[in-house]
């Protein structure tokens, strides 16, 4: 009788430690700037989280982002100007949406 509590406790105990190391799923943050090429860098900064994102072309892409609310820092190339986005909600498993953004002059 004793080797069985102790095979259920054990049993237990490694499923509890398996389940506690769950694959992390995060957000995405997506986007476009136009006009093409003019960013430099993008990046999403929540307290002292910040996230750089992958730019190619036009597209920004970030994956696996901890769920929260961030501002997104746009860096452009010269003659554009930067752009800031304050409040960009992150929620797990679901991609937030930047839509199309215009750098200007």
């Amino acid at each position: 009788m004793k080797n069985v509590s102790r095979k259920v406790l054990a049993l237990t105990a490694l499923s509890i430690g398996l389940f506690s190391f769950a694959a992390f799923e995060g957000g995405s943050i997506k986007g476009t700037v136009n006009p093409s090429g003019s960013v430099e860098s993008v990046y999403a900064i929540s307290g002292t989280d910040t996230i750089k994102a992958v730019v190619a072309d036009s597209l920004i892409a970030m994956d696996n982002v901890k769920a929260g609310t961030y501002s997104i820092q746009i860096d452009a190339k010269e003659p554009f100007k930067d752009q800031k986005l304050d409040n960009v909600l992150v929620e797990k498993g679901k991609i937030t949406d930047l839509g199309k953004l215009t750098l200007v002059q």
